[in-house]
This record gives C-alpha cells, sequence and structure tokens, in this order.
C-alpha cells in the first residue's frame, strides 16, 4: 500500500488458511477497514446444513 500512511491493527481472531486478498474501505470519519479473504480448505455448507430445522415467518406488517 505505498499510497496510505500504516494504520494500526486490531486483530481479534486468527488467520486459519491462505490469505487470497485484502479489501481496504474508509469511512467518512477516516476509520479504516480491512476485509480478508482466507482460503480455509475447508467446503462451504449449503444454508440446510448450517442449520436442524427452518423456520420461515411473513408477517406482512404495514408498520
Amino acid at each position: 500500500m505505498p499510497k496510505v500512511t500504516p494504520v494500526k491493527a486490531r486483530i481479534y481472531r486468527e488467520l486459519a488458511g491462505k490469505l487470497k486478498s485484502i479489501t481496504l474501505s474508509r469511512t467518512v470519519t477516516g476509520k479504516y477497514y480491512a476485509s480478508l479473504l482466507v482460503d480455509d480448505g475447508l467446503e462451504a455448507l449449503t444454508a440446510l446444513q448450517a442449520v436442524d430445522s427452518v423456520l420461515c415467518v411473513d408477517m406482512g406488517l404495514a408498520h
């Protein structure tokens, strides 16, 4: 990142896998956020595999 000054990072989770990409964004207040894409080698879950049961509620409220 040649055009960006060094920024402090608060890393709260260890990376497990191969780092694929980093997307940096800056808010209007000047804070930077980074999104890291990591390939952990695991197969992705489908929506039905992630939960034991599915409950859908459509209430159609006006307010």
